[in-house]
């Protein structure tokens, strides 16, 4: 599966893209901001692959993850995904990172308005929530990019296992929406029952 923006294709990761994967992922920032672990190895890439290699097999999938290349060569230089698929509820995660010598260069929100829009139109989703630590600016930037895509956002400061969180959920774009900027609370919530009342 890919898509297709201006600069970019988003495609299924494939085996031989292990050292591309490694190489870019291997990075302390990208594992303070993100679940991925640092150091981050060509075994762990292997891994990784093998695992989206199997969720693609599920039947409902409940997890879409494409490799960032740039049209000019086929290197993998980040992931960016949708996952914890609902389709009863209609919801799902977004996820990404981005090797560091690629960022500040629009990337990431090219790579976002596509998984976006295949998530809502496609995957007829209604909602598609993420989280990012206050001091990650980058991601946080994605509201600057929801204004454009005419989203409506709800978000929220949420303490979860002692780290602070942004959080926000995305709802379908139609012609009643508007955008939101201000955090509308702060709160203390464990994790399983934040996870809950996304899914809700």
């Amino acid at each position: 599966m890919k898509l297709i923006t201006k600069r970019l294709i988003l495609r299924d990761v494939l085996m031989k893209d292990a050292k591309d994967v490694a190489e870019n992922a291997n990075d302390k920032e990208i594992g303070n901001f993100t679940t991925v672990p640092y150091p981050y190895t060509i075994k762990n890439a292997r891994e990784f692959i093998k695992k989206k290699e199997l969720d693609k097999k599920k039947k409902p999938r409940e997890t879409y993850a494409f490799g960032i290349t740039i049209k000019d060569n086929n290197i993998v230089i980040g992931i960016i995904s949708l996952d914890d698929i609902n389709k009863s509820n209609k919801k799902a995660e977004i996820g990404y990172w981005l090797g560091r010598k690629y960022r500040q260069q629009g990337i990431i929100s090219e790579a976002e308005k596509a998984i976006l829009d295949f998530g809502f139109k496609k995957l007829k989703l209604n909602k598609i929530y993420g989280k990012a630590m206050p001091k990650n600016t980058g991601s946080n930037k994605l509201y600057d990019i929801l204004r454009t895509l005419k989203c409506a956002v709800s978000m929220m400061h949420v303490l979860i296992s002692d780290v602070v969180l942004n959080c926000f959920q995305l709802h379908k774009p139609d012609a009643g929406c508007k955008f939101s900027s201000a955090p509308q609370m702060f709160f203390w919530i464990s994790q399983s029952r934040f996870f809950m009342m996304l899914k809700k």
